[in-house]
């Protein structure tokens, strides 16, 4: 539950809990309005019919008397009173005027208390005088006040309710913004920064994300750097160590191998059992000297590809594609690599990523067909690599390869995932990586 739900929650259920105090008071108040209104009633009205039945006795008509006492209560809103014969027939009744509103029932009963009547016996006279309470005019009034009072209590209610939650979002405004923005930092995105307001303690929050950000965002950038250098750097050991071995060891290889042949032409001149055990050991040295040139050649190819130079990236993947080709002619190579350059540096980390899943799949799927593409979609580079061999979970190596790829790519702030294909028949090693300006330059690199 979220802390805004939580505070609002809070609120309403004091609201609620003072609405309902407040109601409380209400009817104890009303409730007691109602008896005490009630009360007077009819202590005044028992004192007029006393005072009207101790004139009974000078007045000419007392049956008159009894009847003109009745009318007396005509218009009272709290009291009638009936004249009674013997039998229990009515003689006489007060009119009571209507309440001006129309009060439910159950308000009636739930605010009126049980109000006893008044009844006195007139045994001389044949005759009874009852004063029967009628609260309804005071229940009334009362009713009125309620509506009123709940009609302002709501508008307060409503007006209070709304101005606290726009308060509360107000205030909240920065935790959602930094919600947002950590979720980008956790994403790798540094760039973000927030607006230093609200409270205090929310200002200096803020404030305080922004440092880390701008520190984190300036560390990833170090990062980046370090990563590209030493990326270069590997490529150019690679290009010199490829460099050295074809121009230092290459020469010496193949003078090995003259120099064999010639002893070997030379020993088969001589006479003796001693020319045949010189020329086995020229043999030997040849041999040794061609397993040697072939290793070398391995190690060529495996270096060379490393980096694109003057080939391009199309050519250098061909290279590589030809380089297992030839050990591996079981499988089908399929790609798709365009002629233009993504930049020196998108290159070299689409190649490098290229001939590491290549040398994973070949080496560790027994794949039969391996698609490699790179395309241009909009100032990024998408590159896969997916073979038909078995998923990730059936095969193993490539632990140090995936790190060494993934570091390349994201050193270039792009992504890389490794996943089993649909069906789990074979993976994919896919990529995004962001061009530097958002274009991709034309034509091949320069030498």
């Amino acid at each position: 539950m979220s802390l805004k739900v939580r505070l609002v929650g809070a609120i309403t259920l004091v609201l609620a809990a003072v609405l309902v105090l407040g109601g409380g008071l209400s009817y104890w108040h009303a409730q007691r309005k109602v008896e005490i209104e009630m009360a007077a009633a009819r202590e005044v009205g028992r004192n007029t019919v006393d005072r009207r039945l101790d004139e009974i006795g000078r007045a000419a008509d007392p049956a008159a008397h009894l009847v003109e006492t009745v009318r007396i209560f005509d218009g009272d809103r709290h009291l009638q009173a009936l004249l009674l014969s013997a039998d229990g027939s009515e003689i006489a009744r007060s009119s009571v005027p209507a309440p001006a509103n129309r009060v439910p029932d159950w308000f009636v009963g739930l605010i009126a208390p049980a109000i006893p009547v008044d009844r006195i016996a007139l045994p001389d006279h044949g005759v009874a005088f009852v004063l029967a309470p009628d609260p309804r005019s005071e229940v009334d009034e009362v009713w009125a006040d309620v509506v009123v009072s709940l009609s302002v209590l709501t508008a307060f209610f409503v007006a209070a309710f709304g101005f606290i939650l726009w308060i509360i979002g107000r205030s909240l405004e920065p935790i959602d913004a930094l919600t947002v923005a950590f979720g980008r930092i956790g994403g790798g995105d540094y760039s973000t920064r927030l607006r230093e307001s609200g409270s205090p303690e929310l200002a200096g929050l803020c404030r305080a994300y922004n440092a880390m950000a701008e520190r984190l965002q300036d560390l990833d950038q170090r990062n980046r750097q370090l990563s590209e250098q030493l990326a270069r750097v590997q490529d150019e050991e690679r290009a010199d160590l490829a460099r050295d071995l074809h121009d230092e060891v290459g020469p010496f290889l193949f003078a090995i191998d003259v120099d064999a042949s010639t002893i070997q032409t030379e020993a088969a001149r001589l006479p003796g059992s001693g020319a045949r055990l010189v020329a086995d050991r020229a043999a030997a040295v040849k041999m040794a000297a061609a397993h040697a040139r072939t290793h070398v050649r391995d190690l060529l190819g495996r270096l060379r590809p490393g980096v694109v130079g003057s080939l391009g990236l199309a050519a250098a993947v061909d290279e590589i594609a030809s380089f297992h080709r030839d050990r591996h002619p079981e499988v089908r190579f399929v790609i798709d690599i365009p002629d233009a350059s993504f930049g020196p540096e998108a290159d070299t980390a689409v190649l490098a990523v290229i001939r590491e899943a290549i040398t994973n799949a070949v080496k560790h799927a027994a794949p039969c067909t391996v698609e490699v593409s790179a395309i241009d979609i909009g100032g990024e580079v998408a590159l896969s690599v997916a073979d038909d061999g078995p998923g990730l979970s059936r095969r193993g190596g490539g632990g140090y390869g995936l790190i060494g790829m993934r570091e390349r790519v994201e050193a270039l702030g792009g992504t890389l995932t490794v996943a089993d294909r649909p069906g789990g028949r074979g993976v994919t090693v896919s990529g995004l990586i962001p061009l530097r300006g958002g274009a991709r330059r034309n034509g091949r690199m320069a030498g």
